[in-house]
């Protein structure tokens, strides 16, 4: 059996990369449109729940054929 000290872990924040501090403000803006969304009359909130998933699945979609055209 080895007897070495387990090193502790680190300390501090966690390093966080441009993709990472991205993907955090689109969390955010996701969210304050969310709020926005939410705080509409019910009719309007169905309109405004089905222009946002166009959009994501437009996105994620185009996010696929560029990482498959990268390949």
């Amino acid at each position: 059996m080895d007897s070495s000290p387990i090193p502790a872990p680190p300390t501090g924040p966690a390093p966080s990369s441009r993709a990472e501090d991205s993907a955090g403000s689109h969390d955010l803006d996701l969210v304050s449109r969310l709020e926005v969304i939410e705080a509409q009359p019910l009719a309007g909130r169905a309109d405004a729940y089905a222009s946002l998933h166009d959009e994501l699945a437009a996105r994620l979609d185009a996010d696929v054929t560029g990482r498959a055209a990268r390949s």
